[in-house]
């Protein structure tokens, strides 16, 4: 997968691009955990598929203030492992290099914009 897939202000993260330098920029990190392929529960596609835009949105918004990053799962089985992913999506939220804030599930643009203050 290459970055081009997602906007410009969102990091796709991959062996070359580890989310440890990321980590040590000194700006927040909101990471999105997701899967290749969201399977499909409902007509909409599931909390996977919906998340993708809203995350998007707040990347747009909310850089340089904060930094973003989604991790495929399926590409990236170790860095989800590391976190103890369990649950697509999953939202996990690094302040100094530390997870400050992790949850599984959808959440709406001001639950971002709460969490890159």
């Amino acid at each position: 997968m290459t970055d081009s897939h997602y906007i410009q202000t969102v990091e796709c993260m991959s062996p070359r691009r580890h989310i440890s330098t990321l980590l040590n920029e000194g700006r927040p990190l909101m990471s999105e955990f997701t899967h290749t392929v969201c399977p499909i529960a409902t007509p909409s596609g599931g909390p996977c598929r919906a998340m993708a835009p809203i995350f998007d949105k707040a990347a747009k918004e909310l850089e340089p203030r904060a930094r973003f990053a989604k991790v495929n799962v399926d590409e990236e089985p170790a860095i989800a492992a590391r976190y103890g992913i369990r649950g697509i999506p999953t939202l996990i939220a690094f302040d100094h290099g530390k997870v400050a804030k992790q949850h599984a599930g959808l959440v709406d643009i001001n639950f971002l914009r709460g969490l890159a203050r």
